[in-house]
């Protein structure tokens, strides 16, 4: 059910932060990756990684990171194609 509920988040949302997702769902970072974690696979989300500091003051040179992930909707689910490449 909770899976449904975040599909339905991020499509309605389009673009949502991880942050975001485990804020509104209330899970920890391991369980909210694992409910993506289908969702990526079968094409309906993709992850687009952003990596930056989490406080905002990047200036500090603080070793704080977070995952500041954007999840995007796609509308048409992407699918991986099998191409064989031979290299001679």
């Amino acid at each position: 059910m909770i899976l449904l509920e975040i599909k339905q988040y991020i499509k309605q949302h389009h673009q949502v932060r991880f942050s975001d997702i485990k804020h509104r769902f209330a899970l920890s970072e391991s369980a909210a990756q694992a409910l993506l974690a289908p969702l990526i696979r079968q094409g309906f989300v993709l992850r687009i990684e952003e990596h930056r500091c989490t406080t905002g003051a990047c200036s500090t040179h603080c070793e704080k990171e977070g995952d500041n992930s954007l999840y995007q909707w796609l509308e048409r689910p992407l699918k991986p194609l099998s191409v064989p490449i031979q290299i001679t």
